[in-house]
């Protein structure tokens, strides 16, 4: 990639296959003499230089040349205004262009090489007295007519490959380099998601609509399942020319848990750095999901197997498998299949505990979750999501104490649906056993974030009662997502032993809700929420019963019970969303007006005892506890506010 920075002028040096707009250096093809001439002034007279040269810049036609650099300093802007003195001549690489007049006029009519079919551009006169009197390196940004590219319609170009309109992943610009065609785009074919088949001999771009059963009826011979795990990498860092940076070289990089295996992919195509990050998951992501190869050994009749179709293998997999490699020899048609996320039917979504209702300006979806930390503490609060939020215009809020009319002014939201039941996880550490298989009408374009910014709140959504976060998404398609590296039971959230397919997934980032704040009253009241679109139609949600966990405490946690001769001693630490951070394990701030704990315990034998505490220990005297019975008993800790008490810390005691 550096390559194209760098100006060259080696005989047999490659000129690049320029697609769009890119920022090259090109290669120097012809050079005239240094032209000499002096300058005086009224205190000094001095020397002063000037050259001709032509480069070339690409081995595709060009349409435009826009800034120009010259040792890393602009000195053509895209106004073409100019800060050294030069005269510039573009020669697009039509096949029938003819010789630059300059060029004929120094070396001859009959030795003044036209450049057909090669782009390149004629500097004359440049002005080198303020480059120390020597040529500088020079980049050049320019453009072919094709405006924006698709990795597709370059591989059709080159390849021969039959385009079928399904489209592929576009960028600014793309330069394809090296000795052969097929050495220029072994890059590309790297890092873009670019599917072909073959089909009637010939390669056709896209996923093949062909599939093909294998049961266990057919004679087939399962020569191996390679597992290639240890060979798919941790990390994927993806190089590319950032758009946002005058086509400086970019790199975007996403990493699983654990693991060193770096794959570095050096990507010649113009894009910024949001599409490079998901661009980055989309290799990481295939890489995984073709770690594993099945190799088949069927019979003759199986011949009509191309490479790029889908096969359903009985009692492998659920999904089918796409054919990558397909020889035939010895009458025996061998197979090699990897799976492939894209070739998995799509399932209809389940029934969802959110809205769903379609109204004419688009489908829109409608949720209400209540925030654990909101804009106060004195106050519930809720976040209200919709999803198709463009199509919205206002929101109604009725309930005890409020009926108000809100104008929606935050981003799109989303909301998913769970495609796997999600069992309980890991509190205290990453929960790294569960994954979450996520749907979205809607696809948001979710990202890895490493554990800093998790710690500040990115990827937080709201499932059932649980806040939860996710470190590492893998893109399935169809607005489908694999989330793990998963932070469970956030903000103090309460975590169900499962949560089953079809529970809502409501992102919960920065500007893909609103709040809405409730007054005291309407704690333990039933609110509806209503959205209307642009042409009247509306959506409803309702959130039975508000509970208000913006004001609700903190669960106390690091519960400890010893039993001292007849006595229960407990004591345990506080915790506040005041310091929700929780660094050093210790005391945080209250969060309430006085500290005050609700103790309750409980005996097999149904009677419990209550008692309160100013601090966060009990003792609990034998008096007390023989009215329990004989152990097990039940201890539960309850911090309480101003309004209402936190869920309970709880703790058998044998």
């Amino acid at each position: 990639m550096t390559d194209l920075h760098v100006q060259t002028s080696q005989y047999g040096d490659p000129v690049p296959c320029i697609f769009g707009r890119m920022r090259v250096a090109g290669v120097v093809i012809w050079a005239g003499e240094l032209v000499r001439s002096n300058l005086t002034s009224k205190t000094n007279s001095r020397q002063a230089y000037s050259v001709s040269f032509a480069l070339a810049l690409s081995s595709r036609r060009l349409s435009a040349c826009h800034r120009i650099w010259a040792d890393g300093r602009l000195i053509r802007d895209a106004d073409d205004r100019q800060s050294v003195q030069f005269k510039l001549r573009l020669h697009d690489g039509d096949a029938d262009q003819a010789p630059d007049p300059l060029m004929v006029a120094s070396l001859g009519i009959n030795r003044a090489p036209a450049f057909r079919d090669l782009a390149y551009v004629v500097f004359e006169d440049f002005d080198l007295s303020t480059f120390g009197n020597r040529l500088p390196q020079i980049t050049i940004e320019i453009s072919s007519a094709d405006g924006s590219v698709d990795g597709g319609a370059i591989m059709s170009e080159l390849l021969a490959i039959e385009r079928s309109g399904v489209g592929s992943p576009s960028f600014l610009g793309c330069a394809i380099s090296g000795d052969t065609t097929e050495q220029g785009l072994e890059p590309l074919v790297a890092g873009l998601p670019i599917a072909t088949h073959f089909r009637d001999g010939r390669w056709v771009e896209g996923a093949s609509d062909v599939s093909h059963s294998v049961g266990v009826a057919d004679p087939i011979v399962l020569d191996s399942k390679v597992d290639e795990r240890q060979r798919a990498p941790a990390k994927v860092a993806l190089r590319y020319f950032d758009t946002a940076s005058d086509f400086a070289i970019g790199e975007s990089s996403v990493r699983l848990p654990g693991g060193d295996e770096a794959l570095v992919i050096n990507l010649p195509v113009a894009i910024d750095g949001t599409a490079g990050k998901a661009l980055a998951q989309r290799i990481l992501t295939r890489a995984w999901q073709e770690r594993e190869e099945v190799r088949l050994r069927l019979p003759l009749r199986f011949c009509g197997v191309e490479v790029g179709d889908s096969v359903a293998l009985e009692g492998f997999a659920s999904e089918a498998l796409r054919v990558r490699r397909k020889l035939i020899a010895d009458d025996v048609v061998t197979l090699s299949l990897v799976r492939n996320a894209d070739s998995r039917p799509v399932v209809p979504l389940p029934a969802a505990p959110v809205a769903d209702e379609v109204v004419p300006s688009g489908q829109i979806r409608l949720a209400v979750v209540e925030l654990p930390i909101g804009s106060s503490s004195d106050l519930p609060s809720l976040a209200v999501v919709v999803d198709g939020a463009p199509q919205i215009t206002s929101v109604q809020i009725e309930g005890v104490g409020v009926n108000e009319q809100v104008e929606v002014r935050s981003s799109p939201g989303a909301i998913g649906y769970l495609r796997e039941p999600l069992m309980r996880g890991e509190t205290d550490l990453f929960d790294t056993q569960n994954v979450v298989d996520v749907e979205f009408a809607f696809d948001p374009s979710l990202t890895s974030e490493d554990e800093s910014l998790l710690f500040t709140g990115a990827n937080t959504a709201a499932l059932g009662g649980e806040i939860i976060q996710f470190g590492t998404v893998f893109p399935l398609g169809g607005g489908r997502y694999r989330l793990t590296h998963l932070l469970r039971g956030r903000q103090d959230s309460l975590i169900p032993d499962v949560h089953a397919t079809g529970s809502a997934f409501v992102l919960l980032n920065k500007d893909s809700f609103f709040e809405i704040q409730l007054p005291v009253a309407a704690l333990g009241t039933a609110v509806s929420i209503s959205a209307s679109g642009l042409d009247g139609a509306t959506v409803t949600d309702e959130l039975p019963a508000v509970h208000g966990l913006t004001i609700r405490p903190w669960r106390p946690q690091v519960l400890s019970c010893q039993l001292v001769g007849q006595e229960l001693r407990a004591s345990w630490v506080r915790r506040g969303r005041e310091g929700a951070a929780w660094l050093d394990y210790v005391d945080t701030p209250i969060g309430a007006a006085v500290e005050r704990y609700g103790i309750t315990i409980a005996g097999a034998n149904g009677a419990s005892v209550s008692i309160e505490s100013d601090i966060p220990s009990v003792t609990i005297p034998e008096a007390l506890l023989q009215e329990l019975g004989p152990r097990p008993w039940r201890l539960e800790i309850r911090q309480l506010g101003n309004f209402t008490a936190s869920a309970a810390t709880v703790q058998i005691i044998n």
